[in-house]
């Protein structure tokens, strides 16, 4: 029997595997005590809504709203608005973030 959890997650690694890269997680964006780590994820959209802008990521990240996201190289900033699991048949597929766009001075770009 085929476990749709399972086949979903493995169909996530195959997109990762081709379109994902580093994303650089910022904590306190702007302010004197920000840090911020790196981790593999991909930039993507809702299907049926391409405004809705999300980040994924294979595992669990240590973010909350309010923090912002850049790929690599990119001048492009993200603030997070929503956080969300996604779970089919009990197995774990993605993490995912739920983004706005803004700019370097965290005003909506």
């Amino acid at each position: 029997m085929i476990n749709a959890g399972k086949e979903f997650r493995k169909g996530f690694f195959k997109l990762l595997d081709t379109f994902g890269g580093q994303i650089i997680i910022h904590k306190d964006f702007n302010c004197d005590n920000s840090s911020s780590y790196e981790v593999k994820g991909m930039k993507n959209h809702k299907k049926e809504d391409s405004s809705v802008v999300m980040f994924q990521f294979p595992e669990k990240i240590d973010v909350q709203v309010g923090d912002i996201l850049q790929q690599k190289n990119s001048s492009e900033f993200w603030k997070i608005y929503k956080i969300e699991e996604k779970i089919v048949t009990n197995i774990f597929v993605c993490f995912i973030l739920y983004v706005n766009k803004i700019d370097s001075n965290s005003k909506p770009a």
